[in-house]
């Protein structure tokens, strides 16, 4: 298995070698525009895409991809058969309009829709499965996944799971 992390800045591939430790030979950190590089890229198709891509201004964090029609689309070119998309929003309104909740042309072509929120922000990760999963399935996966188990107190991580397809 290999991970493709692309980002714009060179401090960010730094601290994530330096501190993370994300130096290791499945690992690749990539410096570039990370659309212009998903827009150009010809190689295997991905089990899994996260689009975390925001910039800042005004010390506020602003969305750089808009999750149309297009965007969609050009990702949905580079998943697997069964693989998923993972999307960051800044907020509830930003990701329930998202094409791939709203156009019925690419909302159809997830068979399962999860939105994740946390009590610490206000951004919501949705996560477009091209297979169906239902909530209790996904649940029981994530529990069983180090890390995610949110039942435990050792959990690093306090989220909420909620189906929207």
């Amino acid at each position: 298995e290999t991970i493709v992390g692309v980002e714009l800045n060179p401090i960010h591939i730094y601290v994530a070698k330096r501190f993370f430790k994300l130096k290791h030979h499945s690992i690749r950190l990539i410096q570039a525009d990370a659309i212009e590089w998903i827009k150009d890229y010809k190689g295997e198709k991905f089990d899994l895409i996260i689009d975390d891509l925001f910039a800042e201004q005004n010390g506020e964090p602003i969305p750089v991809t808009k999750p149309n029609t297009i965007w969609f689309n050009c990702l949905l070119k580079h998943v697997t058969k069964n693989g998923l998309i993972v999307k960051n929003f800044i907020d509830r309104k930003s990701a329930q309009s998202s094409a791939g909740l709203t156009n019925p042309r690419i909302n159809q072509k997830f068979r399962s829709i999860f939105q994740f929120t946390t009590q610490y922000n206000e951004n919501i990760a949705v996560a477009y499965l091209k297979q169906a999963s239902t909530s209790q399935g996904l649940r029981k996966h994530l529990v069983s996944t180090p890390g995610l188990n949110p039942n435990l107190k050792t959990s690093r991580l306090r989220y909420r799971a909620r189906r929207l397809k």
